[in-house]
């Protein structure tokens, strides 16, 4: 089944304000982490992670545990927008 580009294009704005509303941008836990003396002295470095936001990981590739609650509310967030978005748009479309 092929989907019509305006049902997209509606689909991808109104995900990307409710990821706004809910609020993603804003919410501390998008925020890039940045390395203090003591993550240095611990050997963590900077790298993405899958949401495409820096965090702190040591020499064996585990972020920094406040690093990864971070992760977890920005999954939280992303989801909530994803849900908020299908039920929104279900209706509208009937493509969901």
């Amino acid at each position: 089944m092929l989907v019509n580009e305006h049902v997209v294009t509606d689909l991808a704005k109104e995900w990307q304000y409710n990821f706004q509303a809910i609020p993603g941008p804003s919410n501390p836990a998008f925020i890039d982490a940045s390395l203090n003396e003591q993550d240095i002295e611990y050997d963590y470095r900077l790298e993405y992670n899958p949401n495409g936001v820096l965090w702190r990981v040591n020499a064996a590739g585990m972020p920094h545990l406040y690093d990864l609650d971070q992760y977890y509310e920005q999954e939280r967030v992303i989801e909530s927008a994803i849900k908020q978005t299908i039920t929104e748009m279900q209706p509208v479309n009937n493509i969901l």
